[in-house]
């Protein structure tokens, strides 16, 4: 979690196999899931939440040490408060 003047930034990472962009541009599809069946509703629902808030996620393979990573990277424009 990091925090600027005007921007919220949170990384998420989980250990993963690499994956190719055309499996990362479905892992937001509704039921879509790399896991198992009777899921993919998770990552939905956080996309939902980035577009109503007009945030932006990327999504990559990252590299940490030996391992490569699955990463969500979220930044949220703060909202200014009136005094």
């Amino acid at each position: 979690l990091k925090e600027q003047e005007k921007v919220l930034s949170i990384e998420i990472a989980n250990i993963s196999r690499i994956l190719l962009n055309n499996e990362i541009e479905k892992l937001c599809d509704y039921g879509y899931s790399t896991k198992s069946q009777k899921r993919g509703i998770g990552l939905t629902r956080v996309k939902e939440i980035i577009m109503q808030n007009k945030a932006d996620m990327l999504i990559r393979n990252v590299n940490y040490g030996e391992d490569n990573y699955l990463s969500f990277y979220i930044e949220i424009a703060k909202r200014q408060e009136n005094c």
